[in-house]
């Protein structure tokens, strides 16, 4: 399972869109968070890849999971 499949994987089932939305967020910086404490470039750069591969995915399956 991808990165992307795991934040989705989080969010869905959430009431709205602005759950969905905040939790991804949280998640994501989680993420983040845990590359720069370890100081792990190759990990930052997977997470952002990660971002740019997968946005208009995440977007629509937020979307599509929630009640707006």
């Amino acid at each position: 399972m991808s990165m992307a499949d795991d934040l989705l994987q989080d969010v869905a089932g959430l009431p709205d869109l602005d759950d969905s939305l905040e939790k991804f967020l949280a998640n994501l910086q989680t993420q983040l968070d845990t590359a720069i404490a370890a100081n792990d470039p190759t990990k930052l750069q997977a997470v952002r890849d990660a971002i740019a591969q997968h946005k208009a995915r995440v977007l629509t399956d937020i979307k599509a999971n929630t009640g707006a």
